[in-house]
């Protein structure tokens, strides 16, 4: 068909369509052939002549019955089933940049939010009820620069590791979270590694969402104070912190206090740990304090004052201090001396650990541990800096030119018109099995009731309508016993998951 006609046609109908457009349909028409040449002129005939797009459609739908033998309720079916055909055609149009005029970036944007919610479905099980919030959450973190695939990964990890996510829907103040595990993702925090952090502050500590989002991000800033790497602080907390959940609400504090002391005396953590394990009990401090006075020659340690020292740090440093308090250096030690101390000291098995612990300086550090959580702003800031210029242009061009609500319109039609499109092609494949030509008629139709679907639009009440609709018939024929070839009966079994929408309210950070 020229385009020209062609245009003036869907014109006629209400029907608006770019050039590209036209011109595809045209050439699809014109590949046909001969065997579509009674069945077009029928089908186009019967919207010439109707400006009212309803009446236009039921002419459609009377003439692919005459053409296919189809009944009422299986056209009835497909036209349902073309909309969702439609649907996913002006998808796919968009997001090719074949429809819309949308820049790449906004492209991009809307690839990423649908990608995050398919990437936690398909981690998790989930059917979807958090397809929204991940969506809105991509496009919200974008200048952090997180692929779609690693957005739903912070999702999924969460899920699986911090219990209390997803426990009767994800609160706002769980959203915080997740957008905290976002920002530390892209400083190199994996969220494999936050969501076990958040863990031990929920249910070691008994900490609010609004506490963990501090305690967290002010964990990441001491580690940049301190000189560490983040990922190496946040897996020593992880590693260590179990054990000093008894320091009860002093446990953070303790543990800063710890870290810094082992960065500036070069001992490991888990060192403060082992000393601090051997001396609190009066006997395991008897014994060392007995041992080390009499090689240090008076009594410069106190086994009362030592168990009862309160953290790691306090106990090393007295004793530190004892051998100060003595005059007793590793320079001054012969190698049979230092031999005897080491096996003296609770925790200390080398030389090197020995000089350490006497060198001191566990205070050096100490102003790091007042480290407070970073802003947004600070943390999109430093994740910057690793990366190449051109990503960092990409994720610019993706804040200044991202256009919100596409993908989430895009979702809801993505979750309920796969069904009824199935519906339709089981219903309709009944009616045009051994019929020549008419697939390739169809083709066509479905290329006419395509354009027409979109134009009429589908609401989200509609489709979900249909789709809830088209699951139940589909259920009822599944239900029924079926046999194969051999006449021997079959059963089919299937399970939906229904999902469940949340309408999440604004609440303030510490809400419970």
């Amino acid at each position: 068909m020229d385009p020209n006609q062609l245009a003036q046609l869907l014109s006629s109908v209400g029907i608006d369509a770019t050039t590209q457009e036209i011109d595809a349909l045209s050439v699809s028409i014109g590949n046909a052939g001969d065997a579509l040449s009674q069945f077009i002129p029928s089908i186009f005939d019967t919207v010439r002549n109707f400006t009212d797009l309803g009446t236009a459609v039921g002419q459609v739908k009377a003439a692919i019955m005459d053409a296919t033998g189809a009944n009422e309720e299986q056209v009835e079916s497909f036209a349902a089933g073309a909309g969702a055909v439609a649907a996913y055609k002006t998808q796919i149009a968009l997001l090719e940049g074949d429809l819309g005029g949308l820049t790449g970036a906004a492209r991009r944007v809307i690839k990423d939010q649908l990608e995050s919610a398919r990437s936690f479905n398909e981690g998790t099980g989930f059917a979807g009820q958090y397809n929204q919030k991940i969506i809105d959450a991509t496009f919200r973190n974008r200048e952090f620069g997180l692929s779609g695939a690693e957005m739903g990964n912070v999702y999924t990890n969460l899920t699986k590791t911090f219990t209390d996510f997803t426990k009767g829907g994800i609160s706002p103040t769980e959203t915080a979270l997740a957008d905290a595990a976002v920002a530390l993702q892209a400083v190199g925090i994996g969220s494999e590694t936050t969501a076990a952090t958040f863990q031990i502050f929920r249910k070691g500590l008994n900490q609010a969402d609004g506490s963990i989002v501090r305690s967290t991000l002010g964990l990441e800033n001491f580690a940049e104070e301190l000189g560490v790497t983040s990922q190496e602080m946040f897996t020593t907390f992880n590693t260590q912190m179990p054990s000093m959940v008894m320091f009860g609400s002093e446990a953070e504090r303790v543990f800063r206090q710890t870290a810094a002391a082992a960065k500036s005396t070069g001992l490991e953590f888990s060192k403060f740990q082992e000393v601090f394990n051997l001396t609190d009990t009066f006997e395991g401090s008897a014994q060392a304090v007995g041992q080390l006075n009499a090689l240090l020659g008076g009594p410069f340690l106190n086994s009362v004052e030592l168990t009862m020292a309160e953290t790691p740090v306090e106990r090393m440093q007295m004793l530190s201090q004892a051998f100060e308090d003595a005059g007793v250096s590793v320079e001054s030690m012969s190698r049979r001396q230092i031999q005897a101390f080491v096996a003296a000291t609770p925790g200390i098995n080398n030389a090197l650990e020995l000089t350490q612990l006497l060198d001191g300086g566990f205070n050096d550090l100490i102003d790091t541990t007042d480290a407070v959580a970073k802003s947004q702003s600070e943390l999109s800031d430093e994740a910057q800096k690793t990366r190449t210029v051109q990503e960092n242009m990409q994720i610019l061009e993706s804040v200044a030119v991202g256009v919100d609500g596409i993908a989430q319109q895009l979702d809801i039609i993505n979750q309920n018109t796969f069904t009824p499109a199935i519906k339709s092609a089981e219903n309709l494949r009944n009616a045009v099995v051994g019929n020549e030509g008419v697939s390739a008629a169809l083709k066509i139709v479905n290329d006419m009731l395509t354009n027409i679907g979109v134009s009429m639009g589908a609401t989200t009440e509609n489709l979900q309508k249909i789709n809830r609709e088209s699951i139940a018939a589909r259920d009822a024929g599944a239900r029924q016993v079926q046999t194969d070839r051999e006449g021997q009966p079959v059963y089919r079994f299937q399970i939906f998951l229904d999902g469940k929408e949340i309408d999440a309210r604004v609440a303030a950070l510490d809400g419970p």
